[in-house]
């Protein structure tokens, strides 16, 4: 070799290389590739644990390249951990089963890795199953307003959903019927075993006040989520009382046994932000006496007045009526028609009493509905008895109409 091709030759050994090595190239792009995947299976969706588990390959893959260059990592450690964590999503996916489809319990806002929403669904279901209750389900689906609730109710035919944050959650339910007094006795009957007596009902008490709306239960209502143990109580004695299937011959509750539900329901006392949510067991409590005090071979007033005093309770615990105007609607309704019915049967208190109630309802909801997927079922059911009231000459409409006003579109000025 001569002197100018060893001196050439030196020199470009001398060099330093400016070109990394293929696997830290190949590892790095895995690994990025890996967080990408997981960050959009979040973004549409995904559970925390079903999102790793389709990142992981990559990140496993970027560990085996990056490790041929800087420490060698042996593949059949690799394969192993690819394997553990696909059956821990499998269990993880299992464990999310429940009895009960209608029910479920959705990701709580917040909660990215899903722990509080876990341990909320495990405590639950252990409080159900105490009381021979059934395991809900839990869906990874993240609802963050009664519009998405709505859409998930009717997506999966769902009777209940549990939603919220970590902070804060409700239970909202498919939206419930406003009911006439003649389908409720007509539904106990049936329920005890027969329908002469719902037929007796109807015909006994069809000019009086058969007709009436009752508000029978709400879409929503929400309570704080801590102190946990009180809203895990209340929850279950709730579902038990009033919303779990019963259609289910394995899940059939007697109406003593809903009633007593709900009368737990009604006296868990927790260290709630608010108590507005205790007066839904106390009103569908009192739906229960009501339509028992006309259900029976003859009038119970004991049972309507229980009922006159329930409603009364569960207003009570609404300070404004703003906290849940739709819970205050139903309460005052149905207390008007209860206060109806006990001037009717007893010749106790006086007509305007229920009609001033009537009003109350009505006019409270006017002009504040909410845009949201349900509508206000209290101010609907006061139109309908005030008019059932106006028919029979008991009440005059003032000038003022109160049907629904019509929010008519504004004109564009013409030049």
């Amino acid at each position: 070799m001569t002197l100018p091709e060893r001196l050439n030759h030196s020199s470009s050994n001398s060099l330093p290389r400016s070109v990394l090595p293929k696997g830290i190239v190949l590892g790095s792009f895995s690994f990025f590739l890996a967080v990408a995947i997981f960050f959009v299976a979040q973004y549409f969706g995904a559970s925390h644990s079903f999102s790793q588990l389709i990142a992981l390959p990559f990140f496993l893959s970027a560990i085996y390249l990056g490790g041929k260059v800087l420490i060698p990592v042996p593949g059949i450690l690799i394969a192993i951990s690819l394997m553990l964590s696909i059956v821990g999503v499998v269990v993880a996916h299992q464990d999310r089963g429940g009895d009960l489809k209608s029910i479920a319990i959705a990701r709580f806002v917040g909660d990215e890795l899903e722990t509080v929403t876990q341990s909320f669904w495990r405590n639950l279901n252990q409080y159900l199953k105490m009381h021979g209750g059934p395991r809900l389900v839990r869906e990874s689906a993240q609802l963050s307003s009664s519009d998405d609730v709505g859409r998930d109710l009717s997506a999966h035919n769902r009777d209940a959903v549990i939603w919220g944050s970590t902070r804060w959650i409700n239970l909202s339910v498919q939206s419930p019927r406003l009911k006439a007094i003649s389908e409720l006795l007509a539904a106990g009957s049936l329920r005890d075993g027969g329908s002469e007596l719902a037929g007796y009902a109807v015909q006994r008490y069809a000019y009086d006040f058969i007709d009436f709306q009752l508000v029978t239960s709400l879409p929503e209502v929400g309570l704080s989520l801590n102190p946990e143990a009180a809203t895990v109580e209340y929850l279950t004695f709730l579902l038990m009382g009033a919303f779990i299937d019963r259609s289910r011959e394995a899940l059939a509750l007697s109406s003593e046994d809903r009633e007593l539900y709900l009368w737990q329901a009604s006296g868990v006392i927790g260290g709630w932000i608010s108590q507005v949510h205790r007066a839904l067991p106390v009103l569908l409590l009192a739906n229960m006496k009501l339509v028992q005090s006309l259900s029976a071979d003859q009038f119970q007033p004991s049972e309507l007045d229980c009922a006159i005093r329930l409603y009364k309770r569960g207003l009570k615990l609404i300070n404004l009526p703003e906290e849940n105007i739709e819970l205050f609607g139903a309460l005052a309704n149905n207390l008007a028609v209860a206060e109806y019915i006990n001037y009717q049967m007893n010749g106790v208190g006086q007509v305007e009493a229920a009609v001033d109630l009537f009003r109350k309802v009505n006019l409270s909801k006017r002009g504040k509905q909410k845009k949201n997927w349900f509508e206000p079922m209290a101010w609907r059911a006061a139109y309908h008895n005030l008019m059932l009231l106006n028919q029979r000459n008991e009440y005059q409409p003032q000038e003022q109409s109160l049907e629904p006003r019509k929010v008519s579109k504004k004109r564009k000025r013409t030049k």
